[in-house]
């Protein structure tokens, strides 16, 4: 009876222990997004001095499913990491043996044991430690990944929230060049029926009114998309909120020098140099894996079998051993293990070398693009005021009774051109420096 009470003892001791495990944290779906959520101001800080731009900036940083996926990584390896550090921990263990048998199919007997043990690795080599940096290594990597996530995001964002706006503008120039081309549809008519025009000068006004439909249906469309884009990148399904226009303008930020600081501050190439890293660690914790290993173990309770046959004892109350082992053959593993290693190694240095030289390609050629954005919408601004004082002389010209109505629309019409290429011109300037400003931080 004693033997079973301590059998009962044993394995409550056990079930309470069990009970008081960390609970596992709920994985539905909401759980999951709320918990996961960036710290810190986003690394994306390019909004042109648009407040509904910052607005939405600040929405998708904190939505995106992307940026979450990042996040997850990131937990991903901090319990690696820790998992790391708890291996060169001492490590214990409760349990409980027991038996029950007979000498006869008539006899019971019944008796068991509780048992606590605890074992401890000498990290003489460093093989552990080099785990745990290479790990710590790879956390880094992942963490400038997050950094990544958040940028790519908040320049996706940027990109879709400005090309929106041109396409709403472009839908509104649209739609009053179409009134427009309507009413001198009109007014070409009204000049054949009374001889003063052709028959193909009213079938050109009329082509000219269904090429600016299928362009507003376009431009339309286009905003449509954009709009779609952007309740993705908020983790969405329906569309966001965004207020009609820009309170202030937009505010174009001059270009700074390029330098080595430029390319080794993007989060891609500092991820590369952190696996660059955590290569060269699992390479030196293959070598020192390859070295022998020390083991202390000490228990309490009913040893360890081998222990008890070191001894030459039939039972023991308790028990300190120590192991050393080193394999002597093992069909080339070893050496295997840390060739795979520095081949690791020289991937992840050309990895690393790749986004350097990588990150100064994107660099360079986004500042020939802001270069030249720059001019065409310096060109278009010029066109524009020349299409404004056009404007202003058929005016005059019709105070004066040398202009009519088919003028002044036709002089509008202009503006209205003219004002398309601007709009164009500004979204190739603001995408070029979205391009710059993700290929060159600080820049």
């Amino acid at each position: 009876m004693k033997q079973r009470s301590v059998i009962g003892v044993a394995i409550a001791a056990l079930l309470g222990m069990q009970g008081c495990a960390t609970p596992v944290p709920s994985t539905g779906v909401r759980a999951v997004t709320d918990r996961l959520v960036p710290t810190g101001p986003s690394p994306w800080r390019l909004d042109f001095g648009d407040p509904a731009l910052r607005d939405l900036l600040r929405q998708i940083d904190l939505g995106s499913l992307d940026i979450k996926i990042a996040l997850a990584r990131l937990d991903r390896a901090d319990a690696e990491v820790e998992a790391a550090r708890a291996l060169s921990r001492p490590q214990i263990e409760i349990g409980v043996n027991g038996a029950v048998g007979g000498h006869s199919p008539s006899e019971r007997a019944a008796a068991g044991s509780p048992s606590l043990a605890a074992t401890y690795e000498l990290d003489i080599w460093g093989r552990m430690a080099r785990a745990r940096e290479a790990l710590l290594h790879e956390r880094r990597a992942v963490d400038s990944e997050v950094v990544v996530a958040r940028r790519l995001v908040g320049a996706e964002a940027a990109q879709a929230y400005f090309t929106l706006r041109a396409a709403q503008s472009q839908t509104d120039i649209l739609d009053s060049r179409l009134r427009d081309a309507q009413r001198l549809v009109g007014l070409t008519r009204a000049r054949y029926a009374e001889g003063r025009a052709s028959r193909d000068e009213v079938a050109s006004r009329a082509q000219t009114v269904a090429d600016l439909e299928a362009e507003l249906s376009a431009a339309r469309l286009d905003a449509r998309l954009e709009m779609l884009r952007l309740a993705a990148l908020l983790g969405k399904t329906t569309d966001p909120v965004i207020p009609s226009g820009s309170s202030t303008p937009w505010v174009f930020p001059s270009s700074a020098p390029l330098s080595s600081e430029t390319v080794t501050a993007r989060p891609d190439v500092a991820a590369a140099y952190a696996r660059l890293k955590a290569a060269d660690s699992r390479r030196a914790e293959a070598v020192a894996a390859s070295r022998p290993r020390f083991v202390l173990s000490a228990s309490l309770g009913a040893a360890d079998p081998s222990v008890i046959n070191l001894l030459d004892a039939k039972s023991l109350v308790w028990a300190v051993a120590a192991e050393v082992s080193q394999s002597i053959a093992d069909g080339g593993a070893r050496k295997a293990r840390i060739g795979a290693a520095s081949a690791e190694v020289d991937l992840a240095d050309l990895a690393y070398r790749k986004a350097v030289v990588q990150g100064w390609a994107d660099a360079r050629r986004a500042l020939v693009q802001v270069t030249a954005a720059d001019t065409d919408l310096a060109r278009a601004d010029a066109r524009r005021l020349a299409a404004d004082e056009q404007f202003a002389i058929v005016l005059r010209r019709h105070e004066a009774g040398a202009a009519d109505a088919l003028d002044i629309l036709g002089a509008q019409d202009g503006i209205a051109t003219a004002e398309i290429r601007v709009n164009g011109a500004r979204l190739r300037a603001t995408s070029a420096r979205i391009d710059l400003a993700l290929a060159a931080p600080g820049a």
